[in-house]
């Protein structure tokens, strides 16, 4: 008679939340080793393919997360549908939320990873046009105007594909920071040339600089010696190439550190 009473205070719906619960969990388990390893195959290609940022990055996001996701709804359906308890229906929803976050979480470090290669190329790429522009030249402004522009556009067009997939329902947005950091990087590289040029020019009788065009082309300045605006030309050139260099050596230093700090788990 004890036994039978036991049995009847057996609390059973409670016993079910936690048999739910559990399977539940060993779904998402299971579900992440199969997505780290597709995540794992992605990001050995990002660093085979440095230079070169994927274009399709973020569809190849979307299909591991879709994958996932689907994976799990279809495993845990038992406990999803209408014919299951609000409270079985919960526990699924809470560990699906759970394997969401996580999703998030490593898609989040792949698309850090996308990004900086981005930036790399688009600044490997502005370093290289902008190498060539003399900073004291008439048509400078408007030469790093538009060198400026046609390197934000292609960073903007690489950006589209570091979105983050739909699937995860994320309200993070991180273009705008990604847009604004590159955006400093060239105008700090701008006014560093200003400044360059400016203080290799010589100055009229206004105190202004004088470009290496007014030397050559018009004004006072004509009667210098025909070599000084040449060599003011070499000069600047080979200064700007100078800095272009730099420029290029420092990021790929940047990358190496960046390769040494992160390095790529291996996977079987």
């Amino acid at each position: 008679q004890d036994e039978c009473s036991a049995v009847h205070r057996l609390d059973v719906p409670h016993y079910a939340i936690l048999a739910a619960q559990f399977h539940c969990g060993q779904l998402v388990r299971r579900v992440m080793s199969t997505f780290d390893r597709g995540a794992e195959d992605l990001r050995a290609t990002m660093f085979a393919q440095w230079d070169t940022p994927l274009q399709d990055f973020h569809s190849r996001c979307v299909d591991l997360c879709r994958a996932a996701l689907s994976e799990y709804e279809r495993e845990s359906s038992s406990y999803s549908d209408n014919r299951a308890s609000h409270e079985l229906r919960t526990a699924a929803a809470q560990k699906r939320a759970q394997l969401r976050d996580q999703l998030e979480g490593v898609i989040l470090e792949l698309r850090e990873k996308y990004v900086a290669s981005c930036r790399y190329c688009a600044q490997s790429d502005f370093d290289s046009e902008f190498g060539l522009v003399l900073g004291g030249g008439e048509h400078f402004e408007r030469n790093a105007r538009r060198i400026s522009a046609k390197s934000r556009q292609h960073f903007a067009q690489a950006l589209r594909e570091a979105k983050l997939p739909p699937e995860l329902e994320s309200k993070v947005d991180l273009s705008r920071g990604d847009a604004a950091e590159f955006e400093t990087y060239m105008r700090d590289q701008v006014d560093e040339r200003r400044r360059t040029g400016q203080a290799l020019l010589p100055l009229g009788a206004d105190g202004r600089p004088i470009s290496a065009e007014s030397i050559a082309n018009a004004g006072r300045p004509k009667r210098a010696p025909w070599w000084r605006s040449l060599l003011i030309r070499a000069a600047i050139l080979g200064f700007n190439y100078w800095q272009a260099t730099r420029g290029q050596r420092d990021a790929r230093r940047r990358q190496r550190r960046f390769e040494l700090d992160h390095p790529m788990a291996p996977y079987f």
